[in-house]
């Protein structure tokens, strides 16, 4: 984990982070977030934040993404409506 001070409102794995926010970030994350001048990892920028400002560090948890059904499932759509049979959609 790599700790960043964010540059700019960015979202990241679809969590909206602002320009004030100090992040722990993957490694690999925090590289790219870096090269693109998105945040900044340098000691200074975060300890300005962390310790005038006193932000307290946030770390990123990537949200986890929807699951697809697993082979062979049954998919009934919110609202619908099942023969108790035949388990088809009517």
């Amino acid at each position: 984990m790599k700790r960043v001070a964010m540059l700019v409102d960015h979202q990241v794995d679809g969590i909206q982070y602002h320009s004030v926010d100090v992040v722990d970030f993957p490694d690999g994350t925090a590289k790219v977030l870096i090269e693109h001048g998105i945040a900044d990892d340098s000691k200074g920028a975060v300890a300005h934040r962390t310790d005038v400002l006193k932000v307290k560090p946030i770390v990123h948890k990537a949200k986890a993404e929807e699951k697809a059904p697993a082979a062979g499932a049954r998919v009934v759509k919110e609202g619908a409506k099942e023969d108790s049979k035949t388990k088809k959609k009517k």
